[in-house]
C-alpha cells in the first residue's frame, strides 16, 4: 500500500508545472513535435514502407469530409455469437462489399446479330443452348418482338461467383430491375463457361438517332457493368482481418488474458449504414472519419473520436491532456471546426486584428473602419502579438 502511495505522489509531482506556464503552447509543442518526427520518417522510409501521415493529420486537423478522405476506413465487429465464426465474417463481408456487375464480369463482347442467329462460330452452340434452354423452361420470359440486332456477351468469372457466394439467376434478377426492356440469356452456375447473353429493346436507345457499335459500347460500360448487384454504397471492398485486434478477456479463475478478435476492414465507409445490419456489433464498430461520427452520434463523440486520431498519430507517451485541449478548441462551436484560417478563426468573427493576420490588411482594415469596428487587444493571443504587447497565457495575466 505504501509503494502504491508513493507512485501516486511521484506522479503528482511530475504533473506539477511552474506559475505562468503557457499550457496552450507546451501542448501545442507536445504534439506537434512528435508529429515532425513521424512526418520525417513517413518521408525518409522508402517503397511499400512508406506511410502517408502527413495527408491523415491535414485531414483530421483540416476536419475533411468523408469524400475528401484520402484512406477512409471503417473497423466493423460482428456480435459476441458470430465474432468467432471467420465463416460468418466471411458472409457478412460479401453482403456488405458493394459488388456491380463488372465484378464478375471476366470478358464483354459486342456482337452485330439478330436474336436466333448466332454468326460467331465460337459461341454459336451455346447461344443456341441457352435460346433453346429459355424457350422451354422459361414460359413468362419469351423474347419480345422488335429486339435490335446486337448482342453483348458477358463472361462471368467462376471464381468471383465462389468467393463472392453469388448466383448468375441473382445477376439476372438485378439486371432486369434497372432495365427491364433488356432480354437476358444465361447458362447454369455449373456449365463450362459461365456466360449471359443481353440482348436489346427498341426503347433501350430512343435518344440514339443510329445504334452503332459505339452507342452500345457507352450503355455497356456507362451502365450496364455499373449496375450494383449486392452490398453497401460506399463500401469498396470489405477483407476479413484474422486475430488483427487485442482485446483483454476476464477467464474463469479471476485472471486477465490478451486475445486476438477478428474483425472486418472495409475500404471506404457508410456507418449508417452498416449499423442496419444484424450480424454487426453497433458498440465496436468504428469510422475513420471524424464528421460521419458526428453526424450520427453527436459532437461529444466527435471530440472523443479527435482523441482518438490524435493519440494515432502522435503516439501514447503524450499525456492526454494535451489531446483533449486541442478536441476542445476544435470542437468548441458545437461542431467539428477546421484548425485552418476559415475554421477556428471564425469563432471570432468580429476580431479585425486576427482577421488581419490571415487576410488582406489594408481591405480588412479600410472595411472594418467603414463599418466602426472594434478589436479588443485581451482576447486572444493574435490580436497581442499584431499590436507589440505580451498576451494573457496560462496564468501569467498582467492586464
Amino acid at each position: 500500500m505504501a509503494l502504491v502511495a508513493d507512485r501516486i505522489t511521484s506522479a503528482y509531482k511530475k504533473a506539477l508545472v511552474e506559475y505562468g506556464t503557457s499550457m496552450g503552447m507546451f501542448a501545442s509543442e507536445c504534439t506537434s513535435e512528435s508529429m515532425t518526427q513521424r512526418i520525417l520518417d513517413s518521408i525518409h522510409a522508402s517503397g511499400a514502407s512508406k506511410s502517408n501521415f502527413l495527408n491523415r493529420i491535414k485531414e483530421v486537423y483540416g476536419a475533411k469530409g468523408t469524400d475528401s478522405l484520402e484512406n477512409a476506413y471503417m473497423d466493423v465487429f460482428l456480435r459476441p455469437e458470430f465474432e468467432d465464426d471467420v465463416v460468418a465474417l466471411q458472409r457478412v463481408a460479401n453482403e456488405i462489399e458493394m459488388m456491380n456487375l463488372r465484378t464478375f464480369v471476366r470478358r464483354a463482347q459486342i456482337f452485330f446479330e439478330a436474336y436466333g442467329a448466332s454468326r460467331h462460330p465460337d459461341f454459336k452452340d451455346e447461344a443456341e443452348a441457352m435460346r433453346r434452354t429459355f424457350e422451354r423452361h422459361a414460359v413468362n420470359q419469351r423474347p419480345p418482338a422488335g429486339l435490335l440486332p446486337w448482342c453483348v456477351r458477358l463472361e462471368l468469372s467462376r471464381v468471383a461467383l465462389i468467393e463472392k457466394n453469388m448466383q448468375v439467376s441473382t445477376i439476372f434478377r438485378k439486371l432486369m430491375q434497372h432495365f427491364p426492356k433488356l432480354y437476358i440469356l444465361y447458362t447454369d452456375d455449373n456449365a463450362e463457361e459461365v456466360a449471359m447473353r443481353v440482348y436489346f429493346g427498341e426503347d433501350v436507345f430512343r435518344r440514339a438517332s443510329v445504334v452503332d457499335q459505339f452507342v452500345v459500347h457507352d450503355f455497356l460500360h456507362a451502365k450496364l457493368l455499373k449496375v450494383v448487384i449486392r452490398g453497401v454504397d460506399g463500401i469498396i471492398s470489405a477483407t476479413v482481418m484474422k486475430d488483427f485486434v487485442p482485446r483483454t478477456v476476464e477467464q474463469p479463475d479471476g485472471s486477465m488474458k490478451v486475445v486476438r478478435k477478428h474483425i472486418i476492414r472495409t475500404q471506404g465507409t457508410n456507418l449508417t449504414a452498416i449499423l442496419h445490419h444484424n450480424a454487426v456489433d453497433p458498440h465496436k464498430t468504428a469510422s475513420n472519419s471524424v464528421l460521419e461520427v458526428q453526424e450520427l452520434y453527436g459532437i461529444h463523440a466527435a471530440r472523443m473520436k479527435l482523441i482518438q486520431c490524435l493519440r494515432e498519430m502522435s503516439g501514447t507517451d503524450i499525456n492526454i491532456k494535451h489531446y483533449t485541449l486541442i478536441a476542445d478548441t476544435l470542437t468548441a462551436n458545437g461542431f467539428v471546426s477546421n484548425i485552418e484560417r476559415g475554421g477556428v478563426a471564425e469563432s471570432n468573427p468580429g476580431n479585425t486584428l486576427l482577421s488581419i493576420s490571415y487576410s488582406h490588411p489594408i481591405q480588412t482594415i479600410t472595411e472594418a473602419g467603414l463599418n466602426n469596428e472594434e478589436s479588443l487587444v485581451h482576447t486572444n493571443i493574435s490580436s497581442a502579438l499584431m499590436m507589440g504587447s505580451t498576451p494573457n497565457v496560462g496564468s501569467n495575466y498582467n492586464g
